[in-house]
């Protein structure tokens, strides 16, 4: 599929943003390997939207056989959308919606499943410092 660079910019973005998300629970870093044959358009809700889709490949381990896609609104250039499919059988999808700034960031809160589930994010704090005691075992 063929999409212009701000389409790509956006799914990249949108991709960054999932993982950036992981790097905080994943013992591992990690990164998404994604090719342009992954990448595909769907219609949802009358909305042309981008799907990029690859394999996470966790700090040196090498390939996994975790899945991921990004789901891109072409409009506005958020993701409408993230599934994902676990090498443990596990998976599952999510709609982003009611995207908010804090500070300098775009957040999707909440986040609500295909199943009904709803992950909340609340008292979000962005902050340029972080307290010492964060990094300490209580």
């Amino acid at each position: 599929m063929q999409t212009d660079g701000w389409s790509n910019r956006a799914v990249a973005l949108g991709c960054v943003v999932v993982l950036g998300l992981g790097l905080f629970t994943a013992p591992r870093a990690a990164q998404a390997q994604m090719g342009t044959g992954d990448a595909r358009s769907l219609e949802i809700a009358e909305q042309l939207i981008d799907a990029l889709g690859g394999r996470a490949n966790y700090d040196g381990t090498g390939m996994s056989d975790d899945h991921f896609w990004a789901y891109v609104n072409r409009e506005t250039h958020l993701m409408d959308k993230f599934r994902f499919q676990l090498a443990v059988a596990a998976e599952g999808e999510f709609w982003w919606r009611n995207w908010e700034r804090h500070g300098p960031l775009l957040l999707s809160t909440p986040r609500e499943s295909a199943g009904g589930a709803t992950i909340r994010m609340e008292e979000i704090v962005v902050t340029n410092e972080m307290p010492d005691d964060v990094f300490t075992t209580p």
